[in-house]
Order: structure tokens, then C-alpha cells, then sequence
């Protein structure tokens, strides 16, 4: 057994003990989480042979409380007994060891939302290239053969009859090419701004999922940046697509205002909720790319987000963008 000879105050804080009287002769693994056990024994023998190092490890304090502590520690000869003491310096690094773990999971997070970011680009193309072949193409497709069929005919009943089946057919490909832009970028977002690009996406949402929607706002004192309002558009994209697809919700509202230097954006739905934390930790694992999206979004252009969300009890986001 390891004993504690001597501690100093910094090391009574650390322990959580108000008097060394009271811990002096005790096992100094009595304070240490218990993994770090062999780790520490192994150290302090290659210590006491005389040999100099450093250790992190995790401690419990006498008050139950977790701290992460690294140790520089050297042999130090006793000159009664000749016996070769552990001298250690410990140093508490817990808040380093919090930011290291904060640090560690935004790295996860960002190489989660880079993979899925790549999968979602991809999905993207396969959609383009489908609509345009199966659509698109075969709407030219057919104006062409009725074009060659044109030449071949000697009635203007007949010549007629195709150039008004053709002229149809072009009209509804002009509304499927206008749907699939409209799907990609909205050009009310960058004709008439944030404004009428919101009010008109809530609406064309709340008739595709049969909800009643309602967009709620204030004038703007000033004219937001570009990326500003497109950061903002897609949350609530995002947003009213999990409303439409998971929520089974009856009513949503969409509110814009500014407050002093401040936009908050939220968006409120009456839908069955979920759990928040289980959602996040799915999504660390590679799951929806939705939330960890939305807040990724928010926090590029120096936002606040926040969602809550209880079962039963729908859903409320609020995002606060700095405007200055």
C-alpha cells in the first residue's frame, strides 16, 4: 500500500478535506477512480526506481465530486532511512480535460455532417438527374415525335391536334422545371428578400402536409446579409420538412422579429414532440442529419439555437442571429 506522507493546501482542495490530520497515512488510492488504479502502481514503482514522469488520472474527492489530475512526479531519497520516496506535483486539469471532450465530440459532429453533408449532395444529384430523365426528358421526348409527325401529316385538324397535345405537354415540363428550382432556391429569396420567401414557403408547406400555417412577423429595420438570410430560410425549411414528415402536427407557426441588435426566428408546431438528448446522440451516430443541420447552420454565423421538445406537447426552435 501507497501512503500519503504529506500534502499541501492546493492538495486539500483537491481532495476536499479541510485538515491533512485527517487523511496523512491513508491509501492514496482510496481517492482515485478506480481504472486508474494500475495505471497509478505502475507509475509510482518506475517512480520510486528512480525514475521521473508524468501522469493524468481521475480523483474523487472526499465529497464525492470528479476531478481529472495530472502529476509530474520525481524520486526523492529519504536521508533517515535511505528509502526512495514519490515526490508529486499534481495540477488540476479538469476544465482542460472538459474542453478537450467538448472539442473532441465537435470534431465528431463536423465529420459526421461532412460525411452527410457529401450523402445529401449526392441524394441531391440523383433526384436532379431523375427528374430531368424520367420528366423532363420524356416531355421533350414527345414534342420531338410529335413534331416529326407534324411533317408527315396534310391536315391542319390533324397538325393542329398535335401542336395543342405538344404546346400541353411543354406547359406541364415548364411547371415540373419551375418546381425543381423552386425546391433548390426559392428566387423569392433573393428577388424580395426573407420576408415574402418565408411567407410563401409556409404556405406552399402547410397545403403539401394539410396543416394550418401561419407566419407571423415585424419589419425589419434593416436589410439582412445574404448569408444571414439564407441561413435562416433553411432552418425553417428544415424545420416545417420534419413538422410535415414526423410531428403529425395540426398547427405551426413561423415568427420573425427584431429585438434591439438581435433577429429571433421561432417556429412553434403542436406536434407529438420527442426527446431532444436522444435525438442529438442518434444523430452524433450518424443518424438525421436535421437537427445536428439546423444547429450547425446557426452557429456558422455566430447564432444562438435552442429547441424544446416534449412528448406529447410539440415543439418550439429559437434561434437568436446577431445582426450586427
Amino acid at each position: 500500500m501507497y501512503s500519503l506522507l504529506e500534502i499541501n493546501p492546493a492538495g486539500l482542495v483537491m481532495i476536499e478535506v479541510e485538515s491533512a490530520d485527517s487523511i496523512i497515512g491513508k491509501s492514496i488510492y482510496s481517492f482515485m477512480a478506480s481504472k486508474y488504479i494500475k495505471a497509478f502502481q505502475a507509475f509510482h514503482e518506475s517512480v520510486c526506481q528512480g525514475n521521473k514522469g508524468t501522469l493524468e488520472f481521475e480523483m474523487i474527492g472526499c465529497r464525492g465530486n470528479h476531478r481529472w489530475i495530472e502529476t509530474h512526479s520525481v524520486p526523492l531519497r529519504n536521508q533517515q532511512d535511505g528509502k526512495l520516496l514519490h515526490l508529486a506535483i499534481g495540477r488540476d486539469i479538469t476544465e482542460r480535460k472538459r474542453a478537450e471532450k467538448i472539442q473532441q465530440k465537435t470534431q465528431e459532429r463536423l465529420q459526421i455532417l461532412s460525411q452527410k453533408l457529401i450523402e445529401a449532395q449526392e441524394a441531391e444529384r440523383r433526384y436532379i438527374a431523375r427528374e430531368l430523365h424520367d420528366e423532363i426528358g420524356q416531355a421533350l421526348t414527345a414534342v420531338k415525335i410529335n413534331l416529326q409527325g407534324v411533317q408527315h401529316l396534310s391536315s391542319k385538324s390533324e397538325i393542329a391536334l398535335l401542336l395543342e397535345e405538344s404546346t400541353s405537354i411543354v406547359e406541364v415540363a415548364l411547371q415540373q422545371v419551375r418546381s425543381l428550382s423552386l425546391d433548390l432556391r426559392p428566387s423569392l429569396l433573393d428577388d424580395l428578400g426573407l420576408m415574402a420567401a418565408l411567407r410563401w414557403y409556409v404556405d406552399r408547406q402547410s397545403q403539401r402536409g394539410g396543416i394550418i400555417g401561419e407566419f407571423l412577423a415585424s419589419p425589419l429595420e434593416r436589410k439582412l446579409l445574404p448569408n444571414l438570410e439564407t441561413t435562416c430560410f433553411r432552418i425553417v425549411q428544415e424545420a416545417l420538412t420534419n413538422v410535415v414528415r414526423h410531428a403529425q402536427a395540426q398547427r405551426v407557426t413561423v415568427e420573425l422579429r427584431q429585438q434591439d441588435a438581435q433577429l429571433h426566428l421561432v417556429i412553434n408546431d403542436d406536434g407529438i414532440g420527442f426527446n431532444v438528448e436522444a435525438a442529438r446522440e442518434r444523430a452524433t451516430h450518424g443518424g438525421s442529419l436535421g437537427l445536428l443541420g439546423m444547429e450547425e447552420r446557426a452557429l456558422l454565423v455566430g447564432s444562438q439555437f435552442n429547441i424544446e421538445s416534449v412528448d406529447g406537447c410539440g415543439t418550439k426552435i429559437h434561434v437568436c442571429f446577431p445582426l450586427q
